[in-house]
Order: C-alpha cells, then structure tokens, then sequence
C-alpha cells in the first residue's frame, strides 16, 4: 500500500508541467518524513498492543491461577531506551521531553527478572 501511494503521488507531480527540479525534490522529501512519521506511529502502536494482550493473557492465567513468570537476563538501559522510544510520539506530541541518566555501572546493567512485568 505504501509503494502505490508513493507512486501515485509521485505520478501527480510528475503530471505537472510547470514542476521544476526542487519543487518535485522537496515534495519527495516531504512524502518520506510523512511516511516515515506514520511508520513510528504505528510501530509504536503495535508494541502497547502487544502489552496490552501479554496483560491479557496474564491475568487469563491468574484467574486459572496457572501464573507464571518467565524469568530472564536482560539489559536494564535497553528496557528504558525501548520504553522511550514507544512514548516519544506521544510526548512530542505534547511538547514533552523524555530523557534518562544512568548512574550504573556497566557489571550492573544487566536484571534478571520477568521483562514484560517491569514494562
């Protein structure tokens, strides 16, 4: 679907006989950070989703009191990194800056706990 609204757009301006060189740049250049803006969106989307059913299942689970967690060893500045990049969209939005020190050292970035429970 992107490909075919790329084209036809493309096709439009092209169409134009009274285009030049950096009008049809510049359109160009403006479809891609549209696109590349809905692409963050709905990656963004796709992850809360993807908690929202992990939440779901959870608690399916609990109620068959078959809860369980699933322990591993992840890296704790990679979780925070990744929780920024899904509300950034929604912070911009706002005109709020998301941010985050460490003050850790490297042997203890790594947890061993159940991810999803600390997302």
């Amino acid at each position: 679907m992107e490909k075919n609204y790329i084209h036809q757009n493309i096709k439009e301006l092209l169409l134009k006989e009274d285009i030049n060189f950096q009008t049809l740049r510049n359109k160009i250049l403006n479809l891609v950070m549209k696109l590349q803006e809905g692409q963050k969106v709905q990656e963004s989307s796709c992850q809360l989703m993807s908690m929202n059913v992990q939440d779901l299942l959870d608690y399916a689970q609990i109620n068959a009191k078959k809860f369980r967690k699933n322990i591993s060893k992840f890296n704790i500045k990679d979780l925070v990194q990744n929780v920024i990049r899904m509300q950034q969209d929604k912070a911009d939005d706002q005109s709020i800056e998301l941010c985050c020190q460490f003050k850790i050292k490297s042997d203890q970035e790594v947890v061993v706990t159940d991810y999803p429970r600390l997302m």
